[in-house]
């Protein structure tokens, strides 16, 4: 029997729109270091911004900087990013929390619209989906040649309460595929 392998090539993914799709703890972050890495080990990587939006809850929710160094890089992040699924006790929390995390994520975004790079790279697009739309991200996805981005998709860690975000967050995953130039099921 084979093993179904998937072969990345990051040089290949240089001035395309990539999605990397998965259920939690499928190594969406892993890969995107990976590529990360690669970039920067080839001297393409030089001029790029991570905007870090995980929520490093538990065993979920890993951040870039847990798998490579990021210190020469433009690497905007936020330690108050909530895993609303898994950290609310109840709807208002929930609801509290999508808010909160939109609004941190809104302000990274800025950063990035203000000095833009030829490579963005966002890890846990499905942060700033809980609350913003893709209408946003269309218009910020065209300033850099190259985007990287991953964001749970699946079905694993969701709640009594979370039917409605769970059913708004694949919706807008979904949509965005059709920006994409390359999509990545783990």
């Amino acid at each position: 029997m084979m093993n179904n392998l998937l072969v990345i090539r990051p040089s290949e993914l240089l001035n395309k729109k990539t999605l990397i799709i998965g259920d939690v703890s499928s190594g969406k972050t892993l890969l995107t270091a990976y590529i990360i890495g690669e970039w920067v080990k080839s001297r393409s990587g030089l001029d790029i911004t991570i905007i870090d939006l995980a929520p490093r809850y538990g065993s979920v929710g890993r951040g870039i900087d847990e798998y490579i160094d990021v210190g020469h890089l433009r690497y905007y992040s936020d330690a108050g990013f909530k895993a609303p699924r898994l950290m609310s006790r109840n709807k208002l929390e929930l609801n509290k929390y999508i808010y909160d995390n939109y609004v941190k994520a809104m302000k990274l975004f800025k950063r990035f619209e203000e000095v833009p790079t030829d490579i963005l790279v966002v890890n846990d697009l499905g942060i700033f989906l809980h609350y913003g739309d893709t209408d946003y991200l269309d218009s910020l996805f065209e300033l850099p040649s190259t985007l990287l981005v991953n964001a749970y998709y699946g079905s694993r860690i969701s709640r009594s309460f979370s039917h409605e975000l769970d059913e708004l967050e694949r919706i807008r995953i979904e949509r965005l595929f059709k920006i994409m130039d390359v999509l990545i099921k783990l």
